[in-house]
């Protein structure tokens, strides 16, 4: 059973072409946030990943992200003036978690989940963000960050 699952300091992505059901966007259920692809209805979702236990990556078997669960409520959201925004052109994609194994745990890290109300913004920083952070739209509602081929966070309009 040890063999199912990697332990990791960073969560390895990388961006392939865009797929409806990677095009990940915000669905409320109650007070539970998740981002989810289209189409996801029936579809197997053998492998994962887990950042922090705050965040559960649901990956399809080529390891495209379908859907993500949002496990802070946001009672415990950070309050923020300021709205992220890219710093050019924003292509699009889709995540793929690179990994050797079914089962990623990044344990180490400590994300912060940050809300502007004034711009409806949910931003989760995984790591922070530098000059060469990459943004990804991965749908009209959500972008990824992607550091050097490690997600750096989400970026999502609410």
């Amino acid at each position: 059973m040890g063999e199912r699952f990697e332990t990791l300091p960073r969560l390895p992505v990388s961006v392939v072409a865009p797929t409806d059901h990677g095009a990940l966007g915000p669905v409320h259920d109650g007070d539970d946030l998740h981002l989810e692809g289209r189409g996801i209805e029936g579809r197997e979702f053998p492998f994962g990943a887990n950042v922090a236990s705050l965040l559960v990556f649901d990956m399809d078997a080529a390891g495209i992200v379908n859907r993500i669960e949002i496990l802070v409520p946001r009672t415990r959201w950070q309050a923020r003036e300021e709205a992220l925004s890219a710093p050019g052109g924003v292509g699009g994609g889709s995540l793929r978690v690179v990994g050797g194994r079914p089962e990623v745990y990044v344990e180490d890290v400590a994300p912060r989940f940050c809300f502007s109300g004034a711009h409806r913004q949910l931003a989760i920083e995984i790591e922070p963000l530098v000059q060469t952070t990459m943004w990804v739209a991965l749908s009209p509602s959500c972008r990824a960050l992607v550091n050097g081929g490690f997600l750096a966070g989400l970026v999502v309009a609410l």
